[in-house]
């Protein structure tokens, strides 16, 4: 689990615990690549968590706040051009797509619908198993 502050106007943000799968971070209707970006740690009551600074308009986080200066820091993000803008919402967009999706291999989940059965006769077979051993079949 890992948290992210997500600036969603230049002066508003939200704090949200989210799920990191594959480097790319899911918030509502957009996606955010946090592969390569070094995360703050967080302390919490479990031990430390990630956290990134996200904005609204940037698919990567900030960059710069990793100082040793004792000054206040202020996140920098990419400045924004015009011919070259990549949102949050269209680099989802860019992921769904089928042809362009494969590029960023997702890992195989097992689903427990497959899981389940074969748990469930591994059980029956040691169950059958031990009783015989017991002589009691």
């Amino acid at each position: 689990m890992s948290y992210v502050l997500l600036f969603e106007t230049d002066e508003v943000a939200r704090f949200i615990k989210t799920k990191v799968k594959d480097g790319v971070v899911n918030i509502d209707d957009k996606t955010f690549f946090i592969d390569k970006a070094k995360p703050i740690m967080l302390k919490t009551k479990l031990g430390y968590s990630p956290l990134y600074i996200l904005k609204w308009c940037d698919v990567e986080p900030a960059r710069n706040v990793h100082t040793r200066k004792l000054t206040p820091v202020n996140p920098k993000f990419k400045e924004i051009d015009d011919k070259t803008v990549v949102t949050p919402e269209l680099f989802r967009r860019l992921i769904g797509l089928k042809i362009l999706g494969n590029m960023i291999k997702p890992k195989r989940e097992i689903s427990t619908s497959i899981l389940i059965p074969f748990l469930a006769i591994a059980v029956a077979i040691s169950v059958i198993y031990m009783l015989y051993v017991m002589k009691v079949i």
